[in-house]
């Protein structure tokens, strides 16, 4: 559960970015529009003047980079900063290609240490992809299935212990929790399990990026010994669309894992992120952590309205 933190209050790069807004600068680089409404009224009737003069250039003075004679962090860096300790991440990068990009990363960070991976046969259609991009072999672990229901759950301790054992070498073991349907593994008994047999956990927590902050939802991947984890915050954690965060486990593999999956979102990544989708990260970020709580309760409450209801009817 987050604890009263003033930090967590503060979102540096969308208060940075909204001022940096109001200056009216005349903008003579990328991208086109230059901020210049009246050239693209198509443009300012779809999206509004105060998209278009947030939409800047990397490496803005201010925003991007420190302001200029300034010292310490620029507001990107505090940002980020601010997105590792809250999720109590090691380091944590913001990436603007969604979840996605990822499980590109992980899968070409993976493909440095082994030729092969045990993930789980449930994984998203990226992490194919991304093996595919990497030359990296999948060995497939099935998750549970509840006959019943006819879906698919996560992966068991014991089930891991076996794949691993069968496939010395692995590079990780590669998790999807929650599952698709809101099912969660045991995501600490993975980790050990994972680490005893000399590899990182990996885990896609696309789904649970609200996990964590509030005491009636699971625990975060990272909290339970996870050492990277894929978080779709645009799903469940309120940023825009396209939006999501990669977080590094302050675990046994961090040092060995860090250069990599670094060295990887470099190469995935586009040079011209937008600094919209970053702020919505940032401002994501401070509002799960102060407000997060409260409207989660009201969505638990919800959501046992909803089953009470439709338990009388049945």
């Amino acid at each position: 559960m987050p604890q009263p933190n003033d930090r967590q209050t503060r979102a540096p790069y969308a208060d940075a970015l909204h001022q940096n807004a109001q200056q009216g600068w005349t903008r003579l680089g990328v991208p086109g529009h230059q901020d210049q409404p009246s050239n693209y009224p198509a443009l300012q009737s779809l999206a509004g003047s105060q998209l278009l003069a947030m939409d800047i250039p990397m490496f803005t003075e201010g925003v991007d980079l420190p302001a200029a004679g300034a010292s310490g962090a620029s507001p990107l860096q505090q940002a980020l900063e601010l997105a590792a300790e809250a999720w109590g991440a090691k380091r944590t990068w913001f990436l603007t290609d969604g979840a996605s990009q990822g499980g590109h990363a992980a899968c070409l960070a993976l493909r440095g240490l082994s030729a092969h991976v045990v993930a789980q046969r449930s994984v998203h259609t990226s992490v194919i992809d991304g093996a595919i991009l990497a030359g990296l072999s999948l060995e497939f672990v099935n998750p549970n299935i509840d006959v019943a229901l006819g879906i698919a759950h996560g992966i068991t301790p014991a089930a891991l212990d076996v794949a691993l054992a069968s496939h010395p070498g692995a590079a990780a073991a590669y998790v999807v929790t929650p599952s698709y349907f809101g099912a969660v593994s045991d995501v600490r008994e993975l980790a050990v399990v994972a680490h005893r047999h000399g590899v990182p956990l990996v885990v896609d927590e696309a789904w649970g990026s609200h996990f964590g902050f509030h005491p009636n939802l699971p625990t975060s991947a990272l909290a339970n010994g996870a050492d990277l984890v894929i978080s779709s915050t645009h799903k469940l954690a309120g940023s825009l669309s396209q939006s999501a965060m990669l977080h590094l486990g302050d675990g046994p593999f961090a040092e060995l894992l860090e250069v990599r999956v670094n060295r990887a979102l470099l190469t995935l990544q586009t040079t011209s992120p937008s600094a919209i989708l970053f702020g919505s990260l940032d401002l994501a970020r401070r509002d799960l952590y102060s407000l997060g709580q409260d409207r989660i309760q009201a969505s638990i409450d919800d959501a046992n309205l909803a089953r009470s209801l439709l338990a009388q009817g049945g």
